[in-house]
């Protein structure tokens, strides 16, 4: 794999991209991505904490 910085680098000489998984090619829901359901319910979870006084 070339070394190329992805277009979410930041120019601090830190690359925007971890360790393979245990097998070199199977990403971990939760470690790896999060689903867009899984954003959603992140983002509801922080409005009702903070906009909604929940906290």
């Amino acid at each position: 794999m070339a070394d190329k910085n992805l277009p979410s680098d930041i120019d601090l000489g830190v690359p925007a991209r971890g360790p393979a998984g245990k097998d070199g090619k199977s990403p971990v829901r939760g470690q790896d991505y999060w689903t867009q359901a899984d954003q959603d319910a992140i983002k509801q979870w922080i409005e009702d904490a903070i906009l909604n006084g929940k906290w």
